[in-house]
């Protein structure tokens, strides 16, 4: 198990074994992947601000980015979920709330 200090802020990487260890860096790393992918969706969608053409948003390249970002950060959940052997009740609420969002920003 995880140790959590500043009041749950921080989890201390030396009190997880290697296995978890390497499983909380590559979460890491896919939801970093992930979140510059969901950051070029709404770079595409006009959700920064950016005025967008009507040609854009229903690119297929925009579809496959989409399709990658939702991957990678369910890759990232699960593999938190493994590294700090939470209950499934976490990954299905991340789930839903993450497949709610895109469905509003579509």
């Amino acid at each position: 198990m995880a140790k959590i200090t500043h009041k749950g802020m921080w989890i201390e990487l030396k009190s997880l074994d290697k296995d978890a260890k390497s499983k909380y860096i590559l979460c890491n790393v896919f939801l970093f992947a992930g979140a510059l992918l969901f950051g070029v969706h709404l770079a595409a969608v006009g959700g920064l601000g950016i005025e967008v053409s009507q040609e854009v948003s229903p690119s297929p390249v925009l579809v496959i980015v989409r399709v990658l970002s939702l991957t990678f950060m369910l890759i990232a959940a699960w593999l938190y979920n493994l590294a700090m052997e939470l209950s499934a009740f976490f990954l299905l609420v991340f789930l839903f709330l993450f497949c709610l969002h895109i469905l509003i920003i579509k």
